[in-house]
């Protein structure tokens, strides 16, 4: 799992079970709170990959490697 906080804006990277306060997820996004989209237009990610990393961080955010 990424840990840590945006220096921006105070906001944890990826808060398990819980897309919308995951940083990662803003920033995948079109309109992130601070910051260009990563990755940058035009070679954002298409709304299909945002809903991955989304239904990831829903479900816990747990590493491959990571025991259940």
């Amino acid at each position: 799992m990424i840990e840590g906080a945006s220096a921006v804006t105070g906001a944890p990277f990826v808060v398990p079970g819980a897309p919308e306060e995951s940083y990662l997820v803003a920033k995948l996004g079109a309109t992130p709170p601070a910051g260009g989209q990563m990755p940058p237009a035009p070679n954002g990610l298409s709304a299909d990959q945002i809903a991955l990393v989304s239904d990831w961080i829903l479900s816990g955010a747990k590493a491959s490697c990571e025991p259940e």
